[in-house]
């Protein structure tokens, strides 16, 4: 009995190994010179870089935002890439899907820096077609709360410094606001305290879109939202020329499902409005139109 399969040319993967740390720094070196006080330090410049994924053509890159379905949009551009959906898992009782996450570590995908023909990480950026993905911030701050509330129960090593911040900065207590309304206001609280403070210790997670974003880096050809991710893989694949991997149009790393009602008092509609007031006015969502997209 013989048994076909379909094999990736060579030349769409990669096959030297990985950089070394000097040469993935000096190929964001000349942003760093063209953009000097956009970031707080250099390293945060260099790390804003690294989190950018692309393939060994260059064809895209992908700006990956958090809470926003960034898993479900690397899964999406591995069947892409590769012709086949994901199916490879890892199994974690706290976040189901963390395969996507392994994909430039298995050098399928590269982070921009360390891609080795890369010696300019800007000027490749602005090669590439540009994608990322937004989210309505009222339904992604929920999302996230429920995410830290989560590792919390699950007694992960996720977040943990941040659990800490939220007791000491405003008085949230694991033992009593764990999933409440009232420990969603004070999550807001907390992010918005974290932001006050420099947003040094702010995870992406949590922190505003535009930050994980910086769309006048960025420049994003295609804004994908995530409450419609298959008008933005119909998009991707038309500005591509490629076909619809319809294999990858599942959404991936879904919570369980809450309903949402008794989190928006008119508090949290205030803090979110204000807290995420660049969010919004950069992606087009209206903090009074919450209903919908949830």
């Amino acid at each position: 009995m013989t048994s076909s399969s379909q094999t990736k040319p060579l030349n769409d993967v990669f096959a030297a190994p990985l950089r070394d740390h000097a040469a993935q720094r000096a190929a964001t070196d000349p942003a760093f010179r063209s953009l000097p006080d956009a970031f707080a330090n250099r390293n945060r410049l260099h790390q804003y870089f690294l989190y950018t994924f692309v393939p060994r053509n260059l064809a895209w890159a992908f700006k990956p935002n958090n809470k926003a379905g960034s898993s479900s949009v690397l899964a999406f551009l591995f069947a892409l890439e590769f012709g086949q959906p994901l199916s490879a898992e890892i199994a974690n009782p706290f976040e189901q899907d963390t395969i996507t996450h392994r994909l430039a570590e298995a050098r399928l995908l590269a982070r921009l820096p360390e891609h080795p023909d890369v010696s300019d990480a800007q000027a490749a950026l602005g090669q590439c077609l540009r994608l990322t993905t937004v989210r309505h911030p009222a339904s992604r701050a929920l999302s996230g709360y429920f995410y830290i509330c989560r590792a919390q129960q699950a007694g992960s090593e996720a977040f943990a410094r941040h659990r800490l911040r939220m007791t000491a900065l405003v008085g949230f207590d694991w033992a009593r606001h764990i999933g409440t309304p009232d420990g969603f206001v004070r999550f807001l609280d907390w992010v918005a305290a974290e932001d006050a403070l420099g947003g040094w210790m702010a995870d992406a997670h949590f922190r505003p879109q535009t930050t994980n974003i910086r769309p006048e880096i960025l420049r994003p050809d295609i804004i994908g939202r995530t409450e419609d991710l298959g008008s933005f893989y119909a998009e991707v694949c038309a500005r591509l020329g490629r076909e619809l991997p319809h294999s990858a149009m599942q959404p991936r790393n879904r919570q369980p499902k809450t309903d949402p009602t008794p989190f928006f008092t008119p508090e949290a509609r205030a803090r979110i409005a204000s807290i995420f007031a660049a969010d919004f006015a950069a992606f087009g969502y209206e903090p009074d139109r919450i209903e919908g997209v949830i």
